[in-house]
């Protein structure tokens, strides 16, 4: 029910706004408690007939989830990376069975109200770039700034909109 009730905003809001693609945030699948089945049917629901790319954010260490979140009927899988020390390996290893779909890329850590170290977004872009290919690279914070003082948000938005243009 909540899918169709998701899926009614979604239509809205691809037909209103136009948006380049529209994300959902799942925080929860990557913890084990979730029905991943019933899950990729909700997102399935969401996507049918979605004429703009289909983003799913996915917070947390994704070891134990990741395979099955790569069979998600969505165009980007978005993960943070900034700050966890696992998903990089994780995404190293399991890159291949991301088949076409992109990979939003979480390279400041959003848990910290401090603003990160430019070489530090720099190194963890680099690696995703070797990894996917910058093509596939959607460069993002780990899971949102809401949390984060206005001037910390901007600086970490500017780092990574410098180093978006370092790598374009």
């Amino acid at each position: 029910d909540l899918a169709h009730s998701l899926k009614f905003e979604v239509n809205a809001i691809a037909k209103k706004v136009k948006p380049v693609y529209i994300q959902i945030d799942e925080p929860f699948l990557s913890t084990g408690m979730v029905d991943m089945k019933t899950a990729r049917e909700a997102i399935d629901i969401i996507h049918d007939g979605l004429e703009i790319p289909l983003a799913m954010h996915v917070c947390g260490i994704l070891d134990n989830a990741f395979k099955d979140l790569t069979r998600f009927n969505v165009d980007i899988l978005d993960m943070e990376f900034a700050g966890n020390n696992v998903n990089l390996g994780v995404l190293e290893k399991n890159a291949s069975l991301l088949g076409d779909k992109k990979v939003g890329f979480g390279c400041v850590d959003s848990s910290v109200n401090e603003v990160d170290d430019i070489s530090d977004i720099d190194e963890l872009v680099s690696k995703a770039i070797e990894i996917v290919g910058k093509e596939n690279l959607l460069i993002d914070p780990d899971c949102g700034l809401r949390r984060a003082p206005k001037d910390v948000a901007f600086e970490k938005l500017k780092l990574m909109n410098e180093i978006k243009d370092k790598y374009s």
